[in-house]
């Protein structure tokens, strides 16, 4: 995975698997989201306004759902339904470990953050705060045009300040009964414009 940001736009490259090459693109100022799927020659386009009306349609066919369900069933979703928007988030604190490691040319400090459900162990940087600040500023306004997930752990809101320069998530799958670690890594941060071919997306003719 390859994140590039250049003021409004930013754009991520990924690689996997038989779908090949993909690229998002997205303009904040514009609010619209652009997947290019290079080896099916598609672009899908997203807009803040189709967003709001998937989720609207998204929630009509649930409340079309829970009037079907039988009276006492329904009146046990609602109020569990109550109880969760009532819950506050829970604000998480990475506590720091002491341990110090070099990783990929950063100086790092182990920090550790534990849910009911995971163990994270973060290393982060002090470098590079620059990047950090513009990563922060077009992740608020990506969020505010599209909204954003508040029961998801947002790795770079941990340790304020540092960039996280690889996050090891130990979780229990549910299904398998297995225990699950997840890594990832950020091997290199360059500081540099971006080639305005980044941000282009395709054509039709092309």
């Amino acid at each position: 995975l390859i994140m590039y940001l250049d003021g409004e736009k930013f754009a991520i490259d990924t690689e996997a698997g038989d779908m090949g090459k993909m690229t998002m693109v997205s303009d904040t100022k514009k609010g619209v989201v652009h997947t290019i799927m290079w080896s099916q020659k598609k672009v899908m386009e997203m807009t803040a306004e189709e967003m709001a009306k998937m989720e609207k349609e998204s929630q009509n066919v649930a409340d079309k759902m829970l009037q079907n369900l039988p009276p006492e069933m329904r009146k046990q979703v609602m109020e569990e339904m109550k109880k969760e928007k009532s819950r506050s988030p829970v604000n998480y604190s990475a506590r720091p470990t002491g341990k110090k490691m070099n990783l990929y040319g950063f100086n790092c400090e182990e920090y550790r953050v534990e849910t009911d459900e995971e163990l994270i162990s973060i290393w982060a940087s002090s470098s590079h705060a620059g990047v950090l600040k513009e990563f922060e500023r077009v992740s608020k306004e990506y969020d505010k045009i599209f909204g954003s997930d508040e029961e998801d752990i947002d790795e770079w809101k941990l340790v304020p300040g540092k960039v996280p320069v690889q996050v090891r998530t130990y979780s229990l799958s549910m299904m398998m009964g297995e225990p699950v670690l997840n890594i990832r890594t950020i091997t290199k941060i360059e500081n540099k414009k971006p080639s305005p071919d980044t941000f282009r997306v395709p054509g039709e003719k092309e």
